[in-house]
């Protein structure tokens, strides 16, 4: 009878073996068939949530326009610092960070969250201009979009985080848990990228075409040689999170790279 038992002291130092492996058959589920289930079931990867801090970070400007867009470079810089607070808790309320408009009608909704984000602009350049926060690890929320949304993702990813290290048999409930707060952060994300993506295109657009034709031809090459860098280590990766950050940073030197395509030629 004791051929159908596997030595009860090598299954106990295991905590993620299951009952049934004490018998005949064993339980074929390892931990990665259990994270290809759980990641095809919920449509996102524990790489791609755990990246929430890389897709906070704005898409990165060009050097020039650093220094022509002070306001810019400002929020950027306060975005920064969040995101290199390990646990940041919120200083102000920020309702229209944190929740979705309620109102029933749509035009009202677009107008409540246009008046709240030039208000948001407004305080923020006003901080800017009188020499910004009261210290170097403070951060301006004001200037700092989605903020809500970012910091209700952080609590569950690093609460439910926890819950899955003590899980003795499933580790991945942050995937159910948090999808919901990762859904609405990366609406909001995608919106303020697209917002931010326009103002880069604008002033790129004016800068290029200022350059004599040689420049210009630098200048684009230069991008695309960064694009073809950022596509190469994307895919040679093994850390998935880095991956997400990688060719998140390719989308955005490729979105710029076509504008400047279609309005200067391909080059």
């Amino acid at each position: 009878m004791g051929i159908f038992f596997r030595d009860r002291e090598e299954d106990l130092a295991d905590p993620d073996l299951r009952a049934s492996r004490y018998f005949l058959f064993k339980n074929k589920q390892t931990k990665e068939n259990k994270l290809k289930i759980a990641q095809k079931k919920y449509g996102y990867t524990l790489g791609e949530l755990h990246a929430y801090k890389h897709v906070m970070t704005p898409p990165r400007m060009p050097d020039d326009m650093q220094h022509a867009n002070p306001e810019m470079a400002y929020a950027y810089d306060q975005i920064q610092k969040l995101v290199a607070t390990e646990e940041y808790e919120q200083q102000t309320e920020n309702h229209f960070a944190t929740k979705p408009p309620q109102t029933a009608s749509r035009n009202s909704a677009t107008k409540s969250a246009s008046t709240d984000a030039t208000s948001a602009t407004a305080k923020c350049h006003l901080t800017q201009e009188r020499g910004g926060t009261s210290g170097p690890d403070t951060v301006d929320e004001s200037c700092v979009k989605c903020l809500g949304y970012y910091l209700a993702l952080d609590r569950c990813v690093r609460a439910v985080s926890k819950q899955d290290e003590k899980n003795r048999i499933y580790k991945h409930t942050r995937l159910h848990a948090c999808k919901p707060h990762w859904i609405w952060f990366n609406r909001c994300i995608g919106y303020r990228d697209k917002q931010l993506l326009k103002e880069i295109h604008s002033w790129e657009a004016e800068h290029v075409s200022s350059l004599g034709t040689k420049e210009r031809e630098e200048y684009l090459q230069r991008l695309l040689g960064t694009k073809r860098y950022l596509e190469y280590a994307a895919a040679r990766s093994r850390d998935e999170v880095d991956a997400v950050r990688l060719k998140r940073e390719a989308s955005h030197i490729i979105a710029r790279l076509e504008k400047l395509n279609g309005r200067f030629g391909s080059h």
